[in-house]
């Protein structure tokens, strides 16, 4: 089965899925018999979000420290600031090994700016900003409440295309989750340029 093959399934996929995060996970030698898998989970399995460094978008107290809100968007960049999402999948049921797993989101909006690079980075603690934090809700992940995380890999993630589907390949990092190297806490996108640099994915 060759890489032709599988980016031609990849697409098949897609076009089937509403615009939000995807984890499309493929076991390359049953591709001819089904051997996809794609992961849309709602908030009962899954959490993602964003949160900033500085500027707190919070009612309930002042505009500092930082903290992001559980919206409909994932944002990385910043201006000066660093804005990160966070996300995390429940992958019971899927398979122990997989020859692929990509991590799928769509950026419709740069905030009329320009994108950024990234940099992908494993949780490594358990993080909920439902039940916890330091913050005066729970509304948003509080910057204060950010899960450490350590970068997963030296290359650079490309910059996103608007209105396009952008592809985080993580098929080490869902290996080493599924074979119990690491826990699955679940992975962090950091940008490379905070200088009046966005991404905005849906979440």
């Amino acid at each position: 089965m060759n890489s032709r093959l599988l980016k031609q399934t990849r697409e098949r996929l897609l076009v089937r899925i509403p615009q939000a995060a995807v984890l499309a996970v493929c076991l390359l030698s049953r591709l001819a018999l089904g051997g996809q898998y794609v992961v849309q989970p709602g908030p009962a399995q899954s959490k993602d979000i964003w949160t900033t460094s500085v500027y707190s978008f919070a009612t309930c107290s002042g505009p500092y420290p930082g903290g992001g809100l559980a919206d409909a968007n994932l944002r990385v960049g910043g201006w000066g600031d660093s804005y990160c999402a966070l996300l995390q999948f429940n992958l019971a049921g899927l398979p122990a090994n997989a020859t692929s797993a990509v991590l799928y989101l769509y950026c419709y909006s740069f905030n009329n700016d320009s994108p950024t690079q990234m940099r992908l980075y494993r949780i490594t603690q358990p993080w909920d900003w439902r039940t916890s934090g330091t913050g005066c809700d729970r509304e948003r992940l509080w910057w204060a409440d950010c899960p450490p995380a350590v970068q997963w890999g030296i290359t650079t993630l490309p910059s996103a295309t608007l209105n396009q589907w952008y592809a985080v390949d993580i098929t080490d990092l869902y290996n080493a989750w599924q074979n119990g190297t690491y826990p699955n806490y679940g992975l962090q996108l950091q940008p490379v340029s905070t200088w009046n640099t966005w991404n905005v994915f849906y979440s």
